[in-house]
């Protein structure tokens, strides 16, 4: 789950550092936790489920955070993707809330940024980005070892 969650990060959900499940969890103060899971849960290959959480350290340290807690049922499941589905759905739910700014950091790709932003489907913000992943994945060959 660290791929998915790890995009979050540097917005303003608790990615659950700070607990016993870091990159488990996500969920902030004012996150609704109920539709939050509801709507994950209709990704192939992931189940969540509602939880409450209060982070000793890091983001939201010591305030009680709603969110979900995600398990992989498929282990084949793309992270990467799974992690702009949550995204998507944060920016749906929370439009103002969710402060999403520091996403492009962690994304480094300004039309996957943009996607997320206006809310494109995530077919298509997987296929603007699709050339650009195997075009690296070719070139990545030569320095394989394993």
């Amino acid at each position: 789950l660290y791929p998915a969650l790890g995009l979050l990060e540097m917005t303003n959900v608790s990615v659950g550092r700070g607990t016993a499940t870091p990159f488990e969890q996500l969920g902030a103060p004012w996150l609704d936790a109920v539709k939050l899971a509801q709507s994950t849960n209709s990704i192939a290959g992931v189940k969540a489920t509602v939880t409450t959480f209060t982070p000793t350290s890091s983001k939201h340290q010591g305030k009680l955070c709603h969110g979900v807690k995600l398990t992989l049922t498929d282990s084949g499941i793309d992270t990467v993707q799974l992690g702009l589905a949550i995204a998507l759905r944060l920016r749906a739910l929370h439009p103002a809330a969710w402060r999403h700014k520091r996403l492009l950091l962690m994304l480094g790709d300004q039309a996957t940024y943009d996607g997320v932003v206006q809310q494109r489907p995530l077919t298509t913000i997987v296929a603007a980005y699709q050339a650009k992943l195997d075009a690296f994945r070719e070139r990545q060959k030569a320095y394989r070892l394993y």
